[in-house]
């Protein structure tokens, strides 16, 4: 507050000078009277004279009062004021500090919410994924799985699919074989609801009678169900070359029968579902989802209407098959009904076939023969873009291996 801070050193510097000329006048009166007195004649104007001195004297006087009392007033008030501008400085001062430190914690809020939709949240994903494979082994792990928050997370390869993309029916459609077996009037996307027109049956196990559109089967069910071409598209080098460390005969017999049932054989159709299949089972460490299922107990949007249905048909196979529903469809188009005996069969028998199963239902290489990008390929397996990175650099190595 400068302006006052200025007029109260003026009011201060009037004061004095005031002070000074009332000293001055009484100095001055006082050399008058003394003047008067030393007079040696008496004369009428010598009263007047000292009257008209008394009486200026009298008003300076009263000046000099006047103007001390307003000084007294002034810095009073300038006293006042100061206090309450030092209080007021002092409250805007800790407002000031205040506003600063709020919208600092507010910055770090938005910056971490937004950081998440990048790398940060991938990588914590990720993270997700090696914590699930460190405490499966703990006690009480098996209680977590079956609440609904930890269902989608702790499945280090698990497929976290969002809005369910329409698809345009195909020739080779899915068809009921007998009444025991339901149709599958929708593609099969693993983890995602597709309602039965009806509950489904307890699976027959009497041998079906063979599709028309497919070659006749023997009498006994068969339990391979891929075409037994003999090609090899893909061998056991070229998987070590990803990483892949369980690489076995039997493994890469369903791998290279899946690729030519579902006719993924050309470069750019082989890298994308070789590059997917990897991030999705951890380089093959995975064939069969680590939680125990119960979280899928009683899903009826997956067919799973009796009791244990959850456990018995939780994920399976390098992208993961769920649901009674879903291993039903697999079933028919297999011909095999042992893929009813549930998770293990599936993961251990047709690890590649069920991926290739659900890869070709969603129409995967149509998409590739676009010429779709890595983005692309993910959202439509996983949903999202959960492990991107990874997935990326799968591809890039498929590039490199599959030519």
């Amino acid at each position: 507050m400068p302006e006052i801070y200025v007029n109260l050193q003026s009011m201060q510097n009037l004061s004095s000078q005031l002070q000074r000329m009332m000293d001055n006048l009484s100095s001055i009166e006082r050399d008058i009277r003394t003047a008067m007195n030393s007079l040696s004649w008496d004369v009428p104007e010598k009263g007047q004279i000292l009257n008209q001195v008394n009486a200026t004297c009298r008003n300076a006087a009263h000046i000099v009062e006047r103007t001390h009392q307003i000084k007294q007033f002034v810095l009073k008030a300038a006293h006042e004021i100061e206090t309450v501008d030092r209080q007021l400085s002092s409250e805007l001062d800790k407002t000031a500090s205040a506003l600063e430190r709020f919208t600092k914690f507010i910055s770090s809020i938005v910056s971490r919410v937004f950081s998440g939709v990048s790398n940060g949240a991938i990588r914590f994903f990720n993270g997700l994924t090696g914590i699930s494979k460190i405490i499966t082994g703990i006690p009480f792990w098996t209680g977590l799985t079956a609440l609904p928050f930890f269902k989608e997370f702790i499945r280090p390869n698990s497929v976290a699919v969002g809005p369910v993309m329409p698809l345009k029916p195909s020739p080779n459609w899915i068809t009921p074989r007998s009444k025991n077996i339901p149709a599958s009037p929708q593609p099969v996307v693993p983890g995602v609801v597709i309602p039965p027109a009806s509950a489904p049956k307890a699976p027959s196990t009497e041998p079906k009678a063979p599709s028309p559109s497919k070659p006749a089967a023997p009498a006994a069910p068969s339990t391979s169900g891929a075409a037994e071409t003999g090609k090899i598209y893909i061998n056991a080098d070229q998987l070590k070359k990803l990483g892949w460390v369980k690489v076995n005969d039997e493994m890469l017999k369903d791998l290279n029968n899946c690729l030519q049932r579902y006719n993924i054989t050309t470069p750019e159709r082989i890298r994308h579902f070789i590059s997917q299949c990897s991030h999705e089972s951890g380089a093959g460490n995975y064939t069969k989802e680590l939680a125990s299922g119960k979280a899928y107990e009683g899903r009826k949007d997956l067919g799973n209407v009796h009791s244990g249905d959850g456990p018995k048909y939780k994920g399976a196979g390098f992208i993961q098959l769920t649901g009674r529903y879903n291993y039903q469809a697999f079933a028919n188009a297999m011909g095999d009904p042992r893929i009813m005996e549930g998770v293990d069969y599936v993961s251990k028998k047709y690890p590649w076939t069920s991926a290739g199963f659900w890869w070709d239902k969603n129409h995967m290489n149509d998409l590739c023969d676009k010429g779709a990008t890595v983005e692309q390929i993910t959202k439509r397996v996983n949903g999202g873009y959960n492990g991107l990175d990874e997935r990326r650099k799968y591809y890039r190595l498929c590039t490199e291996i599959f030519k």
